[in-house]
């Protein structure tokens, strides 16, 4: 700019020279001012909006809609390739459709999953032969497995090895392709996800997309290749993964434990509104006391929110409703119910009476002096022990208790 305004002016003037002045100034002021006053008001709107972003994640019954597509565009090519009447068209969906499978099951990201070359799928080995002698560390269901899926290791992110899984059925369907493949593919095309007629690979969100579209899912655009990682990263947060695991698992995704964490666990929103209210509701209604039996503040904070109402209009549903319809499907794993077993009138009147001068000096008993008194009277508190006993007395001498 100041070039053309000494341009415009051959002969240098009092008026170009005031003009460069300014256009310094301006400069000078940008340069000194812009991430005060712009850039740093740029990124805290772009960051509000984010607050309240909606973050979309795959629907179940969507995915379950678009394998149920895909299984049906398989068996159509399938038995056109047996039958020998197959056309470009019927190699395009078959390779479309095992690509989309794969990636459903593995969570890779398209670019990674799209360039495999085909020298890696058929030099690729099962693994079973070369750890036979860890069989014993594994469960009956893992064997299983080992022997049903596939293992190759592609190039991921930042040049990082990751492993991809091949069922039994995908290494059928793509043994079958590979037997016409010679009619469609350029020899110089290396990759096992080739397009007839190129010698380059075929665009593997563009397939997603395509495929989410055709199955008639209710919400296509959730259905794509970062959205079902996220998906996969809130599962594992449900689940309470060891960190053992939750390292194994980022190792398979292709990422660092990090960058699993920050940007692929459950959204904000989700967790906050569904596990924090529940602490939160109980600080306000004060029901944060000592309980009489020795329980978790997990179970205490449930069998609370299980036994009580929520102050809400009539028109608005109860916490114990909400638990019904929210509860995730468990996990084999059976939660000893807790049983609350009442304190007799003749327990209550030994209990005090041996421990009078505690609850007068408002001391806690010592383990030894409870379990004394069980020995002492076992016909009267034989369904206590002594860490309820304590509990109690701590109970009556802070007027909990009667």
């Amino acid at each position: 700019m100041l070039y053309a305004v000494k341009k415009k002016d051959e002969y240098f003037s009092v008026k170009s020279a005031e003009a460069e002045a300014d256009l310094k100034t301006l400069i000078q002021l940008l340069t000194d001012n812009w991430r005060y006053d712009i850039s740093s008001q740029a990124a805290d709107d772009l960051n509000m909006k984010k607050w309240n972003k909606v973050t979309l994640v795959p629907l179940a019954t969507d995915l379950k809609l678009l394998k149920g597509h895909l299984l049906k565009k398989v068996q159509t090519c399938r038995e056109a390739i047996k039958a020998k009447v197959a056309t470009k068209t019927h190699y395009c969906d078959m390779v479309e459709s095992i690509y989309c499978r794969v990636l459903l099951l593995n969570r890779r990201r398209p670019g990674e999953l799209q360039r495999v070359l085909l020298s890696t799928y058929e030099e690729s080995t099962n693994p079973q032969s070369h750890y036979e002698e860890f069989d014993k560390t594994l469960s009956k269901s893992e064997q299983i497995l080992l022997r049903k899926f596939k293992r190759i290791v592609i190039r991921g992110k930042r040049n990082r090895g990751v492993p991809v899984l091949l069922s039994t059925d995908v290494q059928e369907d793509i043994d079958l392709l590979l037997t016409i493949r010679e009619r469609f593919i350029p020899r110089d095309n290396l990759y096992l996800f080739a397009r007839p007629g190129y010698s380059t690979t075929m665009c593997g969100y563009k397939v997603l997309n395509k495929m989410a579209k055709e199955c008639g899912a209710k919400n296509p655009d959730a259905i794509s290749a970062s959205k079902l990682r996220k998906h996969l990263a809130t599962l594992t947060q449900v689940l309470s993964m060891t960190e053992n695991d939750l390292e194994q698992l980022s190792t398979f995704m292709g990422h660092t434990s990090g960058i699993h964490k920050k940007s692929y666990r459950l959204p904000d929103d989700v967790y906050q509104t569904a596990k924090m209210s529940k602490l939160l509701l109980l600080m306000e209604d004060e029901v944060n006391e000592e309980e009489e039996e020795e329980d978790s503040p997990v179970e205490m904070i449930d069998d609370k929110l299980r036994n009580k109402q929520i102050d809400t209009p009539a028109n608005d549903v109860s916490m114990k409703e909400i638990e019904k319809e929210n509860t995730p499907p468990k996990l084999n794993t059976q939660k000893k119910k807790r049983e609350l077993i009442p304190w007799t009138t003749e327990q209550k009147l030994k209990t005090k009476e041996y421990f009078n001068r505690h609850i007068k000096k408002k001391i806690p008993p010592k383990r030894d002096e409870c379990e004394s008194l069980i020995a002492q009277y076992p016909h009267i508190f034989g369904n206590k022990n002594w860490l309820k006993i304590k509990v109690y007395v701590q109970n009556v001498y802070t007027n909990k208790c009667k």
